[in-house]
């Protein structure tokens, strides 16, 4: 069966090193545990778990075709939203000599029932609607992030004039990054893989598309640049043009980690073939997050300071990635509560004066990457270490914290939403310092 996609709206395309990822090599070693860490066995059991589960889950790929991305969803790398008519797009259904439509997500439940649950809860539901966006994108209304958070503009009327960039209203935002956004166009459904045939189900027309396996098909999202700083103005009509600096580089991370050709993002996020299917868990997912970041600290020979050290499990890209400012703070504090150090692993970024930019350049520049690296040279761990002083105490334990900050520190003071919103702590315990 053939996919006949429909003309959608002019595409400004760049060519964006960035943005589009090599081909997937067919295989590379797996990456393994490396010995000798120093933390209990019991807090890294759990994560090494989820990552022997996530080899069987993963799904070997061909190299993604960019073109049949973009000609097949739509898809431009967010310079364009996707056109998308509901009506005439919608899935159809054969079911008792008939034929039906579903052109809502919420209808994909009646077959789909434990997919349909998981992404419910995702973030993916609430891409548009969830506080932290709805308060960014307040701030700064660029057109060019709800066409990720909110794909769909309906196609233009006939005779209708052509809108403004600005002007494309977007529909089904409330859903976000729905069923439909990645599985149903041209009245069919698109699957990475042949879908089991049950007599018991309806049947539906379908297009089963390998791309869907790949990094790419995720890139499209999860991988782009900063745009120019003249086309990254909120209201500006130009059409957008990406910088050569990237903005969101989990995709390339990834592609330069032990995990390229052994996991893929799906094996990790979607988790096909369990009952956690489409849950899409990331930087927002408490359980997730304890399970994968660890601390350890060791004292140093010199007096009075210790080594600091953060440890990933199971990451398969820099760790925090994705949004501009996410930062992962770890607190370190004595058994009575005095604070010890408090250290913020981020990229930072510092804006660049018009009057020293050429066109083309983006707005900021990164000036330093605290982050934990992506595992390398087939390793499922990573680390980061910090010196830090320690209290003239002597001290043989510390209790520590560990928190997800999500905003731009200066947006904390101009912030409506709670701590538990904006730098939630998910985790928080007990280590003893290592001699």
């Amino acid at each position: 069966m053939q996919c006949r996609p429909r003309s959608s709206t002019k595409r400004a395309s760049q060519k964006n090193p960035h943005c589009e990822l090599p081909p997937e090599p067919d295989a590379r070693r797996k990456p393994a545990y490396p010995p000798g860490l120093p933390l209990p066995r019991a807090r890294f059991a759990a994560p090494f778990l989820f990552f022997a589960l996530g080899l069987s889950f993963c799904q070997r790929a061909t190299p993604p075709d960019r073109a049949r991305l973009s000609d097949i969803f739509r898809f431009s790398n967010a310079i364009d939203p996707v056109v998308f008519d509901v009506e005439a797009e919608a899935a159809r259904v054969y079911e008792n000599g008939g034929v039906r439509t579903l052109s809502d997500s919420g209808q994909c439940r009646e077959c789909h029932e434990v997919v349909y649950d998981n992404w419910q809860a995702s973030r993916h539901r609430v891409a548009f609607t969830n506080p932290l966006y709805q308060e960014s994108h307040a701030r700064e209304p660029s057109r060019w992030c709800v066409n990720c958070h909110a794909p769909f503009v309906a196609p233009l009327a006939e005779n209708q004039a052509t809108p403004g960039p600005n002007e494309r209203e977007h529909i089904q935002t409330d859903d976000g990054v729905s069923c439909l956004v990645c599985h149903v166009r041209e009245g069919q459904i698109l699957s990475s893989r042949e879908p089991e045939v049950r007599e018991d189900h309806p049947a539906h027309d379908y297009v089963v598309l390998e791309e869907m396996q790949s990094a790419s098909f995720c890139a499209e999202c999860h991988q782009f640049n900063f745009l120019s700083a003249e086309t990254a103005e909120p209201h500006t009509e130009l059409a957008l043009v990406y910088a050569d600096q990237p903005m969101q580089n989990t995709a390339m991370e990834w592609w330069q980690s032990s995990f390229r050709g052994e996991l893929t993002c799906q094996s990790c996020h979607l988790r096909p073939d369990s009952a956690e299917s489409h849950r899409f868990p990331g930087g927002h997912d408490h359980e997730l997050l304890s399970q994968s970041i660890h601390v350890g600290v060791r004292r140093l020979q010199e007096s009075g300071r210790a080594l600091l050290t953060v440890y990933t499990f199971g990451v398969g890209h820099r760790f925090p990635t994705g949004d501009l400012f996410r930062t992962l703070v770890v607190r370190l504090l004595t058994p009575g509560g005095q604070t010890v150090a408090e250290v913020r692993l981020r990229h930072e970024f510092e804006p660049v004066p018009s009057d020293r930019r050429s066109p083309g350049d983006p707005a900021k520049v990164r000036v330093s990457d605290s982050t934990v690296p992506a595992p390398q040279g087939g390793d499922y761990a990573a680390t980061r270490s910090f010196v830090i002083d320690l209290p003239g105490e002597p001290l043989h334990e510390l209790r520590y914290e560990l928190y997800m900050a999500y905003l731009e520190p200066v947006n904390y003071v101009l912030t409506t939403l709670p701590l538990s919103e904006t730098r939630p702590l998910f985790e928080s315990g007990v280590i003893a310092i290592e001699e």
